[in-house]
Parts: structure tokens; C-alpha cells; sequence
């Protein structure tokens, strides 16, 4: 994951489209999980989360140049503060598996406070509550993806397994 993030965010090599393509390749793998979930079950077609990767993209295409022109910096804040709620929730997913619970209430408190640290430092750095509410967005939109991907990857390659029985009782 360290590598990824340093490929979009390497420090002294300008970020050009690549933190961009790096969101959107994030998204597209979202939705071919969810192709691959409407394979599985025809039934359940995917509107909702749809919807939201287009209001994600809409965010990546406009947004993130709004940062960059700012302060390339907030770009780095963001990618930070996501990976940092997405070390957060991923764990989550996997202690359930193991048949443990996970206190939801801390753990996204703490995502939260992650979302809006993203914030309180873009906006420190430029002074502006656009730059403040881009910052968090967009970690938001990282730190979920990771989530949703490893969610949805850990369904289907589980599907039917005793862990995935596991977690669904654990999980309520």
C-alpha cells in the first residue's frame, strides 16, 4: 500500500495527472467488483454504488486540480489521511472474519477524526476552507474504496466458506 502511495505522492516530482489516475484506477476496480457482483447475482443491480464512483469521479476530475493549484501539499495530506482511515478500517474487516467483534463506534471515531485532521491541515497550509473540505473529501473517498475493495474482494473470494459463516454471525 506504501508503494502505491508514494508512486502518486513522491516528494520533489510534480503530481501531474497521476494522483487523478490513481483514484480513478481505484474506482475502476470498485466497479468491476460490482460488475462481477451483478454476475453473481443478476437480481441486485448496483445503482447506488454506482452513483456514488460518478460522484467520486466528478470529485477526482474537479476537485483534486482545485488542490493542486492551491498547494500541491494538500494532495499529499489527503493521500496520507486516507491511507491512514483505510490502515483503520481494513483491519475491521478482517478481525470479523476471524470471529471477533469490532468496536464501530472507536473505529470510526477515529476514522472520523483522521477525515478531519486531512482538513484542519489543508486548511492550516493555505487558509482556505475549500482546500479544508477537498482534503477531506477526498481521503474520505480513498480510505472507502480501500474499504469497498477489500469488502467486496473478501466476499467473493470467501463466498460460501466457513469464515465467511463466521463473519456474517459475527457481524449480526
Amino acid at each position: 500500500m506504501m508503494g502505491a502511495i508514494s508512486a502518486v505522492i513522491e516528494p520533489g516530482v510534480p503530481m501531474g495527472g497521476r494522483f487523478e489516475r490513481f483514484l480513478i484506477c481505484a474506482m475502476a476496480v470498485v466497479f468491476a467488483l460490482l460488475l462481477f457482483g451483478w454476475f453473481l447475482a443478476p437480481s441486485v443491480i448496483p445503482f447506488a454504488p454506482v452513483i456514488a464512483l460518478v460522484a467520486y469521479a466528478t470529485i477526482a476530475r474537479l476537485g483534486v486540480p482545485v488542490m493542486r493549484r492551491s498547494d500541491p501539499r494538500t494532495l499529499t495530506i489527503a493521500a496520507w489521511c486516507g491511507t491512514v482511515a483505510a490502515v483503520i478500517f481494513v483491519p475491521s474487516i478482517l478481525i470479523e472474519y476471524a470471529g471477533r467483534t469490532v468496536d464501530n463506534a472507536l473505529m470510526y471515531g477515529a476514522v472520523f477524526f483522521v477525515w478531519f485532521l486531512a482538513g484542519v491541515l489543508a486548511a492550516r497550509l493555505t487558509g482556505r476552507v475549500t482546500d479544508a473540505v477537498l482534503a477531506t473529501t477526498v481521503s474520505a473517498m480513498i480510505s472507502s474504496l480501500v474499504f469497498i475493495t477489500t469488502l467486496l474482494a473478501s466476499y467473493y473470494l470467501l463466498r460460501g466458506s466457513a469464515l465467511q459463516e463466521t463473519f456474517f454471525r459475527t457481524e449480526g
